[in-house]
């Protein structure tokens, strides 16, 4: 469902649309195709039904966002993404170091005497083909 906006003209098989922020208030003007814009009011994905229009304008009609709040957006976005990244990695070593510490002391030279022991029981099977 496309997000508001109002058809101001239409002049040779385009239409003048005037679409309010949703953000900023601010009206951007866009120009589309009449029949590409109709195919996308009807239902087709936008990338098929307006492939001349950029990535920043198809956000603009479908959001209601001027490219500007677009901007401001994904900027924050990015920047929170990048934070959460960067601790997630720290917070991942932490676990590894702590994991390799535990397994340590869990292990002594004792446990490995008694598996070698264990694999000679295991020298009983046989596999036929």
């Amino acid at each position: 469902m496309p997000a508001p906006h109002a058809i101001v003209s239409t002049n040779d098989g385009y239409h003048e649309l005037s679409i309010p922020c949703r953000g900023c208030g601010n009206s951007s003007t866009l120009t589309v195709d009449e029949e590409g814009y109709t195919k996308w009011v009807n239902g087709s994905l936008i990338q098929n039904a307006l492939p001349d229009l950029s990535v920043e304008m198809r956000e603009t009609l479908i959001s209601s966002y001027c490219t500007q709040c677009q901007e401001d957006i994904f900027a924050e976005e990015e920047d929170d993404d990048y934070e959460d990244d960067i601790d997630d990695e720290y917070e991942d070593d932490d676990d590894f170091e702590d994991e390799d510490e535990d397994e340590e002391d869990d292990w002594d030279d004792d446990d490995w005497d008694d598996d070698d022991e264990d694999d000679d029981d295991d020298d009983d099977s046989t596999i036929v083909l």
